[in-house]
């Protein structure tokens, strides 16, 4: 695993461990959306990352 691969992966780990602590707490939907997309795009990059 190359660097980049190591550092999405961890990016993807705490947007996800984000989302889930925030299913769980108050906050706005935009703010929700916004972790989502942030999170599909890393997993489109580890994606990309991977295939090249």
């Amino acid at each position: 695993m190359n660097t980049a691969q190591h550092a999405l992966g961890r990016i993807r780990a705490n947007l996800e461990n984000d989302l889930e602590t925030l299913a769980r707490a108050e906050h706005t939907r935009g703010f929700r959306r916004g972790l989502r997309e942030a999170l599909t795009r890393v997993t489109e990059l580890e994606d990309a990352t991977a295939a090249g």
